[in-house]
């Protein structure tokens, strides 16, 4: 089956000491980078399986950043930047298929707070403070997080980093930011400053639609050698 995966997507059968190590690795269930025919690479993450194209297939086809191969390079950016514009009600539509829904609603104080990764409830503020306008972006070097329950605001790559999240795929995170402030890693966590506290009535709802996040996994056993914020300090 891996030589197979190897031989259809690079279209050059791989050399057995390739093919070896590729199965020793998943069989001890180890995250790495293995360099293939042609420019090809391929990676494993968290059990998962992306194999690479060189950067001259990806330079060809800019528009098909997904097709053939379901992984991404590192550093490899859909187009969201500066940011989108999410109105409140409203709905913005990322590049990759997903969409992210806002609004703002008005419960009983006891009411719980939605504990899924792809729907939170956040406090909207009053006020000065009160969220007017939200962005969503992906992440970009210098962006700073204070997760709920988290002791202070750090990088945004270390939290990325401890969540468990490759490297490869920190920039298919949507951020979603009040004014310059980072409220939700979406899929993730929101902001330990807008935690919705005992007796917030209203509040501030988003929804993660459509595909799957990039999924938290067991932190890698390795230091990421290259890629945005594989080197954070």
């Amino acid at each position: 089956a891996v030589w197979r995966l190897l031989h259809d997507g690079t279209g050059r059968p791989p050399g057995r000491a390739c093919v070896e190590d590729v199965l020793d690795d998943l069989v001890a269930g180890r995250d790495g980078r293995h360099n293939l025919p042609e420019g090809f690479h391929l990676l494993l993450r968290g059990g998962a399986i992306h194999l690479v194209p060189p950067a001259r297939a990806r330079a060809e086809a800019p528009h098909q950043p997904a097709l053939p191969f379901p992984g991404f390079e590192a550093g490899e950016e859909l187009p969201l930047d500066p940011g989108q514009r999410l109105e409140l009600p409203g709905v913005a539509n990322l590049p990759d298929g997903r969409a992210i829904e806002a609004e703002i609603v008005s419960v009983g104080a006891a009411a719980e707070v939605p504990s899924q990764a792809h729907e939170v409830e956040l406090d909207p503020g009053e006020g000065p403070t009160e969220v007017r306008s939200l962005t969503v972006r992906w992440a970009r070097p210098g962006d700073r997080f204070h997760g709920l329950g988290g002791p202070g605001s750090r990088p945004l790559g270390r939290f990325l980093s401890d969540a468990g999240v490759p490297v490869e795929e920190r920039t298919r995170i949507p951020l979603v930011f009040a004014d310059d402030e980072l409220i939700w890693v979406a899929g993730l966590r929101p902001s330990e400053r807008r935690r919705v506290r005992a007796g917030t009535a209203r509040r501030l709802r988003l929804r993660l639609l459509g595909g799957a996040p990039a999924e938290a996994r067991p932190p890698r056993r390795e230091a990421a050698a290259d890629g945005l914020f594989g080197d954070v300090s």
